[in-house]
């Protein structure tokens, strides 16, 4: 597709024009490949270098990653973590303990993954833009901030601060939290959000946890892959390996509508000092773990009110654009995949007129699934995985207990994609 016009059109197939290439946008033009349409991907930044740090994915983001075909290259990188251990913040007890690992595979039929969003992100572009994939390439364009969108009965351009102009019968809005084209559909106020917290993270090289620092913190950092999380009122913090365990991705969550929440941006270093200081009073080997990051970045924690509608006309949104969330879930990036997942599923087959339909059954099934996670996500802050107890549960260990294989909480969530019979 050039910037000033259309590809010649295949009877059948769309021109889709995807907004922002990252994990959402990525496997948005992943999907839309496979459902047979020519997929353009406008990216702001000029590369793809890699950024992030450690990601959870959970069985309904590794089931559709699979039937992505980017699973075996993916699972190079992943690390399968065989447990989740809760500890109390002050001493380490033990405060529950969940299997994850073969229990999770064997009751979904898909994995639980531990990967660096880099490699996700790599793995997914691999895929999008792979020659010898299903149907057409996709083509990514660097370096293409857009700045305005124009509908035209049943087309849309988009425009870009590189004087580009590109047209396509659909555009998807996968531009992440402070998503432009969401505030070219709807207006900039719907993304306003309630400031929660703040959130920090880091990578430690696993080569740090060696010689005198092995001994102090080896009760507590178990050379088998596993989510430990530390709970207090109102602080998390909790480290699990990435990389195929080159590194500890470590995050801190700190609860509170008082809590500066600075920019709502994960490229903001933190200042260390003001880190640390949030581990006063906690077990002295945590406080040793925590010390051995170089760098540490930091990102407000905003809680917003789901979207009333994600569709208009020929655009529609996707991820973060239009579902941005809480992590006490660690369900963002899987989200994005579900709704990418989806999309291509109701656009097989499609052709312009019947997009109108196509995205009405996409919004009518994707808007109350994510905005239930939303909702689930905001709940649960400061109150550990599975929204059971109230604030102070850390404080009450006899509150925490679980069975080591109930997976109740999370029936309605990680069983998504098994069966698409009703989408064909």
């Amino acid at each position: 597709m050039s910037t000033d016009g259309r590809a010649p059109a295949d009877r059948g197939s769309l021109d889709v024009l995807v907004v922002g290439g990252g994990i959402g946008g990525a496997a948005a033009a992943v999907s839309l490949r496979q459902a047979g349409h020519r997929v353009t991907v406008l990216e702001q930044t000029r590369d793809l270098a890699p950024v992030g740090a450690g990601i959870q994915l959970a069985p309904n983001a590794t089931r559709i990653l699979a039937q992505f075909g980017v699973a075996e290259a993916l699972a190079e990188h992943a690390l399968v973590p065989q447990r989740h251990v809760r500890r109390h913040w002050r001493d380490g007890t033990v405060l529950g303990e969940r299997s994850l690992g073969d229990a999770v595979a064997a009751r979904y039929g898909a994995p639980f993954w531990h990967v660096h969003r880099a490699d996700l992100h790599a793995a997914l572009i691999s895929a999008a833009r792979s020659p010898t994939g299903p149907g057409c390439a996709a083509v990514f364009r660097f370096g293409e901030e857009v700045t305005g969108l124009h509908v035209s009965g049943s087309t849309a351009d988009v425009m870009t601060s590189q004087d580009g102009r590109y047209r396509g019968d659909l555009v998807v809005g996968a531009d992440g939290v402070h998503s432009t084209l969401r505030a070219l559909l709807f207006g900039s106020g719907l993304s306003r959000g309630i400031p929660r917290g703040v959130a920090y993270r880091t990578l430690i090289p696993v080569s740090k946890l060696n010689g005198d620092v092995a001994a102090k913190i080896q009760d507590i950092v178990s050379p088998d892959p596993a989510i430990t999380q530390w709970l207090s009122p109102g602080v998390h913090f909790i480290y699990y390996y990435v990389s195929r365990g080159r590194y500890l991705n470590a995050a801190l969550l700190r609860y509170g509508a008082n809590a500066d929440p600075s920019a709502e941006s994960w490229l903001l270093e933190a200042d260390r000092r003001e880190y640390l200081a949030l581990l006063d009073g906690w077990d002295p080997r945590l406080v040793t773990l925590a010390r051995l990051a170089d760098s540490v970045f930091c990102t407000g924690l905003y809680e917003r009110e789901p979207l009333p509608g994600w569709v208009s006309g020929p655009v529609c949104l996707l991820g973060d654009a239009c579902h941005p969330m809480m992590p006490t879930q660690a369900q963002g990036a899987a989200q994005a995949i579900e709704d990418a997942w989806f999309l291509g599923r109701v656009l097989r087959g499609a052709d312009p007129g019947s997009l109108a339909d196509a995205l009405a059954a996409y919004q009518r099934e994707r808007l109350p699934r994510t905005a239930a996670v939303q909702r689930l996500s905001a709940i649960d802050q400061g109150k550990g995985l599975g929204a059971r107890g109230g604030p102070a549960a850390a404080d009450r260990p006899e509150e925490q207990a679980e069975k080591p294989t109930d997976f109740s909480p999370y029936e309605w969530l990680w069983p998504y994609g098994e069966d698409a019979s009703h989408i064909a």
